[in-house]
């Protein structure tokens, strides 16, 4: 189809003035009347088939629905003079010809080939300009040119280079990104583009995506100028996009965000810069966005690309297209800098910080990349599936799976608990055997040890001294044996006692996150100070905040931000390892005798197995039952002064106190020197970090339990042991051998039970 100027400047007048109601009508005609008598009255429909019409007419809906598309669209037909829309339609007629089998022309060329031209004598100011081929004339080609003028020249094949290309359109990368058009965008059209983005509707976005899939690409690159220059496989790819964006609202917001928060004069420092780049650096910029496209694309608006994403990128990208991402950061610096500070997920982050990345960037050695890519494709098939099978879930439970999963994991962690207190002083019985009497357990365990003893010393154990005649002897507290007994405490002030230490821990959290932002502030003034002084500053800081029962968290991640990774980490580890050794101390010499007398102590003891069973693992396990509960899910103030209380050795806690906060430190300095800005400390939502938390405290916690319930059951068969030596000796019979480490059960016997 052929056209005068005359024509394309009413047509741009009609776009101009375009009424959206006789838009609409005019599309619900061309969807219900006969094709074939469309193409008789309108000779732009003559080559395109029935679903070609359908979808220009869906495309009139849509465009009449959203008024900021079709003023970007007229907008668009405005800035295009009549010379670059022939050669445009007749690019477009080319390559349909292509695409339709058209009969092979001189030296193997075909209707719609991109060419470049060279070698010119006679015509020489055309060299190197690209053009269409549009036809043959004997042994010539006929090669309609690029640009304003559109002249059409019959040329040898000889001076013709063809360009690589698909179905006729211009070569552009299959990330989608034509780096030689995109200078050409200016800050209206960013503006335009952001509008139709904010109004678009999920809807039509799904439908215009779906059209796009069934219809002809060349009859898009003829309707659309803005695909003018867009191969078949991208023309697909961006439907693909179009349908991920119209899924996926925050997606679409962030792009929004991207297109808005990008000032004019970054855009055109951007495209200046991509405007002197050479042309090999335009190949690696192109080669890495083909490598980020080809597993699925980053999404749009520059945002971090969920783990399904990202592992179909790492799935498909090379070595080399590696190694060019890195060579493009190396070699323009200032362009990424700018792109991550228009980025909303990079916005927040100062200068030291950009500089700091890219500076890392900078250091990466080639063969390195090689290896570390080489390491994660092969991850990525061994874990790739579960992250697709993750990612599908978690999109069906609507990004809730990381919560789910971990309320799951308490829950559990919660039903053991639940079970093993009552076991953790009595084990777990027989089906048919009855309940366990823990008084006789203990009468059977001091009479065997008594036997024992007398079997030892060779004598008549008519001078020993047996249970009942201890219990009537004059009280002496110093015996266990001869122990003043003590009123039994009521089960409610136990309570009270749980309840008040509940709400302690409960307010003392309450608070920290009511002062979290004062807490922050003074962090970063910490951090103004010079580096010595700073870390001494926030050591100090941390050991009284954990004294005062205070959650540590938000501190170490602040520190995490403001310190650095190494810094954070080991001044953490000391302040926390200063407060929990303060908190020790004021446990055994403060709080021990009052909370023993109140909670353990007397006959009440017999009603807590938990406490008891906690007890003989702090005492016979004490760096493996303190460094349980160090990792546990549970209060500070509880991994600190229960210790304490229990008697448990200092060194032991010591040292317990030291591995598990300097694990704790790491973890929680890690995804501080992660974060973009300080509003993000203490932020709500998952990350790999806080799932790692959330497994270490509920494996901690259970570990707690088990030692606690192990300890209990190796006393209780010890007593069994010994018993059983007390009945050989007593029948005469030679006395078997003592368990191993008997001779020390009595007094761990007596002091546990009694």
């Amino acid at each position: 189809m052929d056209f005068d100027a005359n024509q394309w400047e009413m047509a741009q007048q009609q776009m101009q003035n375009c009424d959206p109601e006789q838009m609409k009508a005019q599309a619900r005609m061309m969807k219900n009347m006969d094709k074939d008598n469309l193409r008789r009255m309108n000779p732009q429909f003559a080559n395109m088939s029935d679903s070609e019409i359908d979808m220009a007419a869906s495309q009139m809906e849509m465009m009449a629905s959203n008024p900021a598309m079709l003023k970007m669209a007229a907008a668009q037909m405005g800035g295009m003079s009549h010379g670059q829309a022939r050669a445009q339609m007749k690019a477009v007629q080319g390559a349909r010809g292509k695409k339709k089998g058209g009969a092979a022309l001189a030296a193997g060329y075909k209707v719609g080939d991109r060419v470049e031209l060279k070698g010119l004598k006679g015509a020489a100011e055309h060299n190197g300009k690209h053009g269409t081929v549009t036809g043959g004339q004997n042994d010539r080609l006929k090669v309609l040119l690029d640009g304003s003028d559109s002249k059409t020249l019959a040329l040898k094949p000889a001076n013709l280079d063809k360009l690589a290309g698909d179905d006729g359109a211009a070569d552009v990368p299959a990330g989608g990104l034509d780096l030689d058009a995109l200078p050409n965008i200016d800050a209206d059209q960013l503006k335009q583009a952001s509008e139709a983005m904010k109004n678009a509707d999920p809807e039509q976005m799904k439908a215009q995506a779906a059209a796009m899939r069934n219809m002809d690409p060349a009859t898009i690159r003829s309707m659309n100028p803005q695909m003018a220059h867009m191969s078949d496989a991208q023309i697909k790819a961006a439907a693909d996009q179009m349908d991920a964006i119209a899924g996926n609202p925050e997606m679409m917001k962030m792009a929004m965000e991207q297109m808005e928060n990008m000032p004019p004069e970054v855009l055109e420092q951007q495209m200046k810069m991509m405007q002197n780049m050479s042309n090999e650096e335009k190949q690696q910029m192109q080669e890495a966005m083909g490598g980020m496209m080809g597993g699925g694309g980053m999404p749009p608006g520059g945002g971090m690309p969920d783990a399904e994403t990202a592992s179909k990128m790492m799935a498909n990208i090379s070595e080399e297209q590696m190694g060019s991402m890195i060579d493009m950061v190396k070699k323009n610096p200032d362009m990424i800098k700018s792109m991550m500070k228009s980025n909303p997920m990079t916005a927040g982050m100062d200068e030291a910080a950009i500089d700091k990345q890219l500076e890392m960037l900078d250091k990466l050695d080639p063969e390195t990349v090689k290896k570390f890519v080489g390491y994660a494709q092969k991850a990525q098939k061994v874990f790739g599936p579960l992250i697709a099978l993750y990612a599908k879930v978690n999109r069906a439970v609507g990004g809730k799976l990381a919560q789910i999963l971990g309320a799951s994991l308490v829950a559990v962690v919660a039903f053991y608990v639940s079970k093993w207190t009552g076991l953790l002083a009595y084990g777990a019985p027989a089906a048919d055997a009855p309940p366990v009497d823990l008084a006789g357990l203990k009468d059977a365990a001091v009479e065997a040890v008594e036997s024992v003893t007398a079997a030892v010393n060779g004598g008549e154990d008519d001078d020993i001294m047996t249970v009942e005649d201890a219990r009537e002897e004059e009280p002496n507290d110093d015996d266990p044996l001869r122990r003043r007994p003590r009123r039994r405490r009521p089960r409610r002030a136990r309570a009270f006692l749980a309840v008040a230490f509940v709400v302690l821990c409960g307010g003392a959290s309450y608070a920290a996150v009511a002062c979290r932002s004062r807490a922050l502030r003074v962090a970063e003034r910490i951090g103004s100070l010079p580096p010595l002084e700073a870390d001494a500053a926030y050591v100090a800081l941390l050991a009284v905040w954990l004294l005062c029962l205070l959650p540590t968290s938000v501190l170490e991640v602040a520190a995490g931000f403001i310190l650095g990774f190494w810094r954070a980490a080991l001044c953490s580890t000391l302040g926390k390892f200063l407060g929990s050794v303060t908190s020790f101390g004021i446990g055994a010499y403060g709080c021990r005798d009052a909370v023993r007398a109140h909670v353990i102590g007397g006959d009440a003891a017999q009603e807590s197995g938990y406490l008891r069973g906690l007890e003989l693992a702090l005492q016979r396990e004490p760096f493996g039952t303190c460094l349980a509960l160090r990792l546990a899910y549970v209060p500070e103030a509880v991994q600190n002064y229960v210790p304490a209380v229990f008697d448990a050795p200092f060194v032991a806690f010591a040292a317990a106190t030291l591995v598990g906060s300097s694990l704790y430190a790491l973890l929680w300095a890690k995804l501080g020197s992660q974060l973009s800005s300080a509003s993000d400390v203490g932020a709500d939502g998952m990350s790999p970090e806080k799932v790692l938390f959330m497994c270490l405290g509920a494996a901690g916690l259970a570990a707690v339990f088990g030692l606690a319930h192990w300890n209990s059951k190796r006393v209780i068969a010890r007593w069994n042991a010994l018993e059983v030596v007390a009945d050989a000796g007593r029948d005469g019979a030679p006395a078997p051998k003592p368990p191993a480490g008997y001779a020390a059960a009595p007094a761990d016997t007596r002091r546990a039970v009694v």
